[in-house]
Parts: structure tokens; sequence; C-alpha cells
């Protein structure tokens, strides 16, 4: 009765503590975001909401299919909300917005309690998100910020899979993740090849491979179009080059992290090379996936990569290792608070005050700025712009605007300069 009772104590100070964080983003209408993908978004999603699912096959004005690298399931839940509710789609990815900034610290609570941590652990784990700086470079993606809420989820079926369970479900499950993000897939998948390689003493077997065929039927729909191209090709190779990795991280010190989290991370690493009782077989073999990570994020930016690997643009997935750092240090901080050291609890209680301060900072720093009193957001910006459909043609008053919006049946845009 006393767990029931920390536990929805926790998790209310969880909630509000994440709603007095998230409250200025309540009346946004718009957010004023400096990497594109955030509007181009809000247009996939007008797309089906006018055309339905035939949308995907609409070509866009760049020439590639909206089949191919696609994450329909934000769309469709942003969707889903914006018709609900009648709002206009901005508004509605506000609202998934601050509907997942509060659902991540809340998952991550009630994964860390399945996984057998106590209450006041797992609201360690909680509080600790906050301090992922990454998690508002993909507010600005959109759909890469979906990967943080499902993420803990795939986490707590990952260590079910460690232990003998799920064996068929798993590799299913991470081949669907390409549909919320590919980020989310790869590091879905790749937790499974860590697993196999690190745990099974029959790697190259049929279990082996008809997990992989499982994997692959799941997340067919998202490579085979991409894999067999009958038009698009990608047109410029620089997001294979270092200095594209190096992008995504550009804006942020601490590998897209922070001070908090970096100390977890060697916390994390600190138990591998000591015989400790209370760390799990699953928490050092996540750390070791993390090292691995992270020794691939700082080769490829520093030093090179083949093209084929840079591809990936894995550097995107160091949102996720900052949750991955987080539950693999929990068996340090479990033990921490189940001793009876003053000091200790101290020091403890210390970090979370530290960690949330940290959040904080990190939520006013990163965070885009909004726009309020925005009406329709995209049909202005087509009247703003005064962008015209003519005989299959977009005609764009500057090229920037070419990837943003055609109509369905248009295969490519010619782009002029000036107006319209």
């Amino acid at each position: 009765m006393k767990t029931i009772l920390l536990d929805l104590v926790f998790i209310s100070l969880i909630i509000g503590l994440s709603v007095f964080l998230i409250a200025f983003y309540l009346p946004a209408e718009n957010i004023n975001v400096t990497y594109p993908d955030w509007m181009v978004q809000a247009f996939r999603i007008k797309e089906i909401q006018l055309h339905g699912i035939t949308s995907w096959t609409h070509t866009w004005s760049n020439g590639i299919n909206l089949w191919k690298s696609y994450q329909i399931v934000p769309h469709l839940m942003t969707l889903a909300v914006a018709d609900l509710f009648h709002l206009e789609i901005t508004r509605a990815m506000i609202v998934m917005v601050i509907a997942q900034f509060i659902f991540l610290r809340i998952i991550t609570y009630a994964v860390a309690r399945l996984l057998q941590f106590s209450p006041f652990t797992a609201l360690v784990a909680s509080l600790a998100t906050f301090s992922i700086a990454y998690f508002w470079k993909a507010v600005g993606d959109y759909t890469l910020l979906f990967s943080f809420s499902f993420f803990p989820i795939i986490l707590l079926l990952w260590v079910k899979y460690l232990e003998g369970k799920l064996q068929w479900i798993y590799p299913y499950i991470a081949g669907l993740m390409f549909y919320v993000h590919p980020i989310l897939g790869l590091v879905s998948i790749s937790l499974w090849g860590t697993a196999k390689l690190i745990e099974d003493s029959q790697l190259f077997s049929l279990k082996t491979l008809l997990q992989f065929l499982i994997f692959l039927a799941a997340s067919s729909l998202f490579w085979v179009p991409v894999a067999f191209k009958d038009s698009y090709t990608n047109s410029t190779i620089y997001i294979a080059t270092k200095e594209f990795l190096q992008l995504a991280l550009a804006p942020f010190p601490y590998y897209g992290l922070s001070i908090i989290l970096l100390i977890y991370f060697f916390i994390g690493l600190a138990q591998q090379f000591f015989p400790i009782a209370f760390v799990y077989r699953w928490t050092k073999i996540l750390t070791m996936y993390v090292f691995v990570y992270f020794s691939l994020i700082y080769i490829g930016t520093h030093l090179s990569l083949p093209p084929f690997i840079n591809q990936f643009q894995y550097t995107r997935g160091v949102g996720l290792l900052g949750i991955c750092i987080i539950f693999a240090a929990l068996p340090f901080v479990e033990q921490v608070q189940k001793t009876n050291s003053l000091f200790f609890r101290g020091l403890l209680v210390t970090a979370i005050t530290v960690t949330f301060v940290e959040g904080a900072w990190i939520t006013s720093n990163y965070s885009p700025s909004i726009h309020k009193n925005t009406n329709d957001p995209v049909t202005s910006f087509m009247q703003q712009k005064k962008i015209d459909n003519i005989g299959g043609r977009i005609w764009t008053p500057t090229i920037d605007l070419k990837l943003l919006w055609s109509d369905l049946f248009t295969s490519f845009s010619y782009i002029i300069y000036g107006t319209a």
C-alpha cells in the first residue's frame, strides 16, 4: 500500500513539474524552428487530411514519393488530434509536443518500476530525462520527437527479450518502429543485434535468421521503396559527410546531452569493471551499447567513416542514448538510496535538485520560441507566398519553398525567382 501511495505521489509530482516547464507552450499556435522539417511535416499531415492515405502516392516537388522515407505513425496520430479537437495542423503539432513532453516522464517512471526499481529510483530516472537537450532538436524534426515517447517501451521489451521472452515479438516490434522514425527503428534493431552478439552462443542459427526475416517483413513498407527506387535518387552527397553528421549536434554542448547525463554515463562505465552484485546484466550490455554508439559518433564527426554508414544519420540518435544512459545507471542510484548513510542520501537529493534545475535551464535555453494567434498556418502560408499550381507546375517565389508543397498529382516543381 505504501508503494502504491508513493507511486501516486511521484507521478503527480512528475506531471506537475512537467506542466510547469512546458506551460509556456500552452497558448502557442506555431513555433519558430530553424530546422525546416517542422513545416514540411505540417504539409505532409495536411496532405493526408485533404486527400487521405492516397497521398502516400503523391510525389513531392523535390521528386521523392511520400511513401519513401515516410513516418506515417506520427502523422496519423497528429491528424487524429487535429480532427478530434478541430485544430489547425500546427496547433495539433504543438499539442502533441506538450503531450509527449509530459508522457516521456511518465512512461520513463512506469518502465523503471516495471523493471523492478523502487519508486524513488524511478523518480530519479524520470527527472533525469529533463537533461536531454537533444529533445528540443527532435521537436524541430517533429517525427523524431515521437522516438522519445516510444523508446522507453522498446527498452522494456528489449530487456524481456534478453530474459528469453518475446523472442519473436521483439524483432517484429523493432521493424514497426521504422514507421515512427527510421532512427528509432535503427536503434531498436541494433539493440537486438547487440543482444545477439553478446548473449547468444549460437549467433549464426536458424532462429537468428528467422528473427531477422521477421524484422525485414515488418519494416518492408519502409525499406523496399527506399532500396528499389523507380525515380527518386538523392541529389546531394552532403548527407553522407562528417559535416552533415556534425550539423545534427552543432547547437549543443556535451553531444546534445548534459553534464548530469555524462556523469551517469561514467557511473555506468564504472559498473562494468567492478563485481557489483546489484548491477543487472542488461544494464551492463546497455552501457556497452552506448559506449560503442558514442565511439561511432566520435569517429564519424572527427575522423571519417564510409559514406554508406553515414547515410544512416546515426548522430540523430543521441537523444535515445540519453535514455539508455539513464536506465543503465539506475542500479547505482538504487543502491545509494537504500543505504543508511545520511551523507549519500543527501548527495542523492542534491543530485536530483541539480538535475531538475539543469533540465529547467535546458528547456528555457533550447526550446523553440512560440507564435500565437496564427490563423490556419498552412493555408495562410500558401496565400502569403502566392504559391500557385499551373498546369502541373508549382511556381514558388524562392527556392527554399520548393520542398513544402505541391498538388496531389504533380511530379516535379519548377522554381522561379521574384514574385509568382
